[in-house]
């Protein structure tokens, strides 16, 4: 598993999995083609006859691609495989990119509903992560209101 700080996608492949010369490419055609989406798969092949293809139904977490849905999905990712997003040294660069924006609006509106879920995660996975990007954040927020030059 290689995890790049930067990296715009995500691609799960198993020990077992082959994949297409073009299969990649063709995914990512797909996503830039159309920035509304936010997964793209293919078809499981077993020794290269079709044997499932994976149709999203309107209740998955990943069929809609509201604020709300893409930070559960953020959250999940973060809850069920931190070990593999540290081993790559991409949880800091993970937490702040796409989780913590997130969890300093909540906090800053009283919006508990939304926070409190990603606060557990955090709290649970991430927890230095999520102190030093808090401690970072209101801390230049304080040094600036008390007058102190950065």
């Amino acid at each position: 598993m290689q995890c790049l700080p930067d990296a715009k996608f995500i691609l799960s492949v198993d020990c077992d999995d082959a994949l297409d010369p073009d299969y990649v490419r063709k995914l990512v055609d797909v996503l830039h083609d159309d920035e509304s989406l936010v997964l793209a798969h293919g078809t499981l092949k077993l020794f290269g006859v079709p044997i499932y293809h994976y149709r999203q139904h309107s209740a998955s977490i990943m069929s809609s691609h509201t604020g709300d849905r893409v930070l559960e999905m953020h959250r999940r990712l973060l809850e069920f495989h931190s070990k593999g997003i540290a081993r790559t040294g991409g949880l800091t660069a993970f937490v702040n990119r796409l989780l913590m924006p997130s969890l300093r609006e909540g906090l800053r509106s009283g919006d508990w509903k939304r926070s409190a879920p990603l606060l557990k995660t955090l709290l649970t996975t991430a927890p230095w992560q999520m102190a030093a990007a808090l401690g970072a954040h209101y801390g230049r927020r304080l040094r600036s209101r008390l007058g102190f030059k950065p």
